[in-house]
């Protein structure tokens, strides 16, 4: 997926990426993209192709990915003002996911992932004091899935998140809003040593720039994955450009097409 405006469905895995996008909305002044190709350095001649639409203030609204001219997944999403309130994909990787608003707070969301054999169906609610997120919960449909709850703390300048599984918890430690953040560490297991560390920077019209994430490898911190985003003085988006040096070290880069 090649989304770059704003962060979508905040399952909770994806939590700890929020804040990775842009925040679009309707003030949105730069180009958007029809249009993009998207290929790996290591697989020349290999281009996967993207479809893009937006609503009228700048948000995803429809992308569709295909190779060789094959359709491997449409996405959609509806949006309610700056808070997408539905989103569909198709596909391998096919999921649904509804949330429900009150007081303009996220409060709950039905996560239904649609991938042959899964069992990561859940439900997720959000708990707020005033204009706070301070906690969650996240209950699995599939007996065999543990399920999750999350703290929140607030203090200085960020906050500190305990998520916990069974009687194991992971404590994030983070500079900045809860989804709009520029430094995340992460101890897995709440033992004392730090297994992640993300960075993210911003430019001045608060849009993403580059996005930075260690892993503990070998007793250390190691350059786990980073992405760029190279943008025109107006905010019009280029290139993305992602790259990952671990597990399974590959450089991904997607140009971006303009139909105006």
């Amino acid at each position: 997926m090649i989304r770059f405006l704003r962060s979508t469905a905040a399952v909770p895995v994806a939590i700890f990426v929020v804040g990775c996008t842009s925040t679009g909305g309707s003030d949105v002044t730069w180009r958007l993209p029809c249009a993009a190709q998207g290929s790996y350095e290591n697989q020349p001649g290999e281009v996967w192709d993207y479809q893009l639409a937006y609503d009228g203030d700048g948000n995803l609204r429809f992308e569709r990915e295909s190779y060789n001219d094959v359709v491997n997944y449409t996405y959609i999403a509806e949006w309610d003002g700056d808070e997408v309130v539905r989103e569909e994909q198709d596909g391998p990787y096919g999921f649904l996911y509804d949330v429900q608003f009150e007081n303009g707070h996220r409060v709950f969301a039905m996560f239904d992932d649609r991938a042959t054999d899964s069992n990561a169906d859940y439900t997720i609610r959000w708990t707020w004091d005033g204009d706070q997120v301070v906690g969650w919960d996240a209950d699995y449909t599939d007996a065999a899935s543990t399920d999750l709850s999350a703290s929140i703390t607030y203090a200085g300048d960020g906050f500190i998140q305990e998520m916990c599984y069974g009687t194991t918890c992971d404590t994030t430690t983070a500079v900045g809003e809860f989804d709009h953040w520029t430094l995340r560490r992460t101890d897995f297991g709440s033992d004392g040593t730090i297994d992640t560390e993300i960075r993210v920077t911003y430019d001045a019209q608060d849009l993403i720039l580059t996005y930075e994430r260690d892993a503990l490898s070998g007793g250390v911190l190691a350059p786990d994955v980073y992405s760029s985003w190279e943008r025109q003085p107006d905010g019009t988006l280029i290139r993305y450009h992602w790259e990952s040096f671990v597990a399974d070290p590959r450089r991904w880069l997607v140009v971006y097409q303009f139909c105006d």
